[in-house]
């Protein structure tokens, strides 16, 4: 894990700063992570979780923060490229709770 040090000078703004992260839900289609899973040595999901019953309670009990992104057609290139084109959805101010939506 990455740790950033903040520095500078009193009233420098390392508050906010440290404050701003980007968050990056990938929410692929069901279809398409059990495919995936299908396709790796081993399982993110084993057996003891089905995949769209875990999406289900993903979607419906995490806070919409950030950036939420169908992946379900993209190669990871394009994932990257469709991050990087809308970072601003994908700021997050901590410690605010999120706005209603």
């Amino acid at each position: 894990m990455p740790l950033f040090v903040i520095s500078g000078v009193p009233a420098s703004g390392k508050t906010t700063v440290s404050r701003l992260v980007h968050l990056v839900f990938l929410d692929p289609g069901e279809a398409a992570v059990a495919n995936r899973d299908r396709g790796r040595s081993k399982t993110a999901y084993g057996n003891h979780w089905d995949v769209g019953e875990l999406r289900e309670v993903l979607r419906v009990e995490t806070a919409r923060l950030g950036l939420w992104l169908d992946s379900t057609e993209l190669s990871a290139e394009q994932t990257v490229d469709r991050i990087l084109g809308n970072l601003g959805a994908s700021l997050v101010r901590l410690g605010h709770p999120p706005a209603p939506g």
